[in-house]
């Protein structure tokens, strides 16, 4: 009995010590077709290995793979090194529970196609229940890189230096990733949290993105669905810059760093955003600058926006007027002009449409003011603007804006009925003494061209009181 007892304890040791030791003499780069199709079957794609192949069994399963290829066709993922550790006990009821999964140099390629929709690799069609076999406790990314090929712009975005891990329940989620990359050069953070896709391949996701050379955070809450292999969001979108870490008001105006938010309501896919609502707050809260509208972003070859805000009252000197200054009605118009000039639309041909019921600007209320803008190559065309300005003027004008010069070409009519009240408010307005001129009412009408230190009008026609002239 003791010899049969000694004999398989043996046998037991010498069976442990093969399993141990034998993967080292075993040339794994023979069965490199059997892990390649193993591979395939699991994920549903298929998977090349063109380096060598490592394994080992004990103390628990260990596969490692170096320079590895998934999918196939314009899009698809390269692995410099690929290193997977699985858990025994699953893989006994043929579930892959991965207990540590790292990717060293992964650099995944997407192109798009003429209609913006990503070339993908096919999935097989049984997927979704292997896909809910293969859970990831931890996997890590290093030196990472996305590119996405637009062959309709000729565009190439370029994500790299990918940084982080996450885990996932499964291969349909939920998912957790925490991560930093660069774009251009420019430092980021991403964290996602993204729950089980659905039969209608769709997932509740939150994202929260945050640049780290400046101050801004963007935030995403909803709805992403990759029904036809086409991304779309639905849901909450928030961008903003934070308020200064200084409580003096005059050193954040003069570094760029007033605080401002954008909240929306979105619709999105790769050819287009269709934010339904949004709000739009500029400065603190206590004198912020403040809007509601609605807009469309075509994106493609031929990017473009088309927006429409609107607001009760903006008080201009609250928020762009520094402490104890009192700026003249043009100063206010240029501090406009160049919050707009900085922002990412400017950039962009598209039109925006504004509608203010009421604006205080130099100490005064101009009202209903109605601008339709249209943007294209750094031009801004005045499409029509209409305002009621102290004096009780009305006034209207179409025409040409160069912001970068700045100057402006167009239509100008003007009909003022107090010309005084006009004209102390044009030169500043407050405490200043107000013009003593015989004319009460003028109406003016001309083609102008104004620059810095010239104006010139051309077809004048001017009436003053009961006296016409033209020139």
């Amino acid at each position: 009995m003791n010899a049969t007892l000694t004999a398989l304890g043996i046998a037991l040791v010498l069976a442990l010590a093969a399993a141990l030791v034998g993967p080292f003499f075993v040339d794994w780069n023979a069965y490199r077709s059997l892990f390649e199709e193993r591979a395939r079957v699991a994920l549903g794609l298929p998977l090349t290995v063109r380096g060598d192949v490592e394994a080992r069994l004990l103390p628990s399963p260990y596969v490692r793979l170096r320079d590895v290829v998934v999918g196939e066709g314009p899009s698809k993922l390269e692995i410099a090194d690929f290193r997977l550790r699985l858990d025994v006990a699953p893989l006994l009821k043929g579930e892959f529970h991965v207990n540590e999964m790292r990717l060293d140099g992964p650099r995944l390629v997407m192109q798009l196609d003429a209609a913006g929709k990503p070339l993908l690799p096919v999935v097989e069609a049984s997927q979704p229940a292997r896909a809910d076999s293969i859970a990831l406790r931890r996997f890590e990314i290093t030196n990472g890189a996305i590119s996405l090929l637009d062959p309709r712009t000729g565009g190439h975005l370029v994500v790299d230096r990918i940084q982080g891990g996450g885990e996932a329940a499964s291969l349909r989620g939920p998912f957790k990733l925490e991560a930093g990359f660069q774009v251009d050069g420019s430092p980021w953070s991403v964290r996602l949290n993204m729950g089980r896709l659905g039969d209608q391949q769709s997932a509740r996701v939150k994202l929260e993105l945050e640049p780290g050379d400046r101050p801004r955070s963007i935030d995403a809450d909803g709805t992403v669905s990759l029904a036809g292999g086409v991304p779309r969001f639905e849901g909450a979108f928030t961008i903003a810059r934070p308020a200064p870490r200084v409580d003096a008001a005059e050193v954040a105006a003069e570094v760029g760093a007033v605080p401002w938010k954008v909240q929306s309501r979105l619709r999105a896919d790769l050819s287009r955003v269709v934010a339904e609502t949004f709000d739009l707050q500029y400065g603190a809260d206590d004198k912020a600058l403040k809007l509601s509208g609605q807009g469309t972003l075509t994106l493609g070859a031929e990017p473009r926006f088309e927006a429409r805000v609107a607001s009760r009252q903006l008080d201009f000197d609250r928020a762009l007027a520094r402490a104890d200054e009192k700026p003249s009605p043009a100063e206010i118009a240029r501090r406009v002009a160049d919050l707009f000039s900085g922002s990412a639309f400017a950039a962009l041909p598209g039109r925006l449409r504004a509608e203010i019921a009421g604006a205080v600007v130099a100490g005064d209320l101009l009202q209903d003011i109605d601008l339709d803008l249209g943007i294209a190559r750094g031009t801004w065309k005045v499409v029509a603007l209409r305002a009621r300005l102290p004096g009780t003027a009305d006034l209207s004008t179409s025409g040409t804006l160069d912001p970068a010069a700045p100057a402006y070409r167009g239509r100008v009519s003007l009909v003022a009925g107090e010309l005084s009240t006009l004209l102390h408010w044009l030169g500043g307005g407050g405490d200043r003494p107000r013009p003593r001129i015989a004319v009460r009412r003028l109406s003016v009408e001309g083609d102008v061209d104004a620059a810095p230190k010239r104006i010139e009008i051309g077809g004048l026609s001017l009436v003053a009181d009961d006296a016409k002239a033209r020139g």
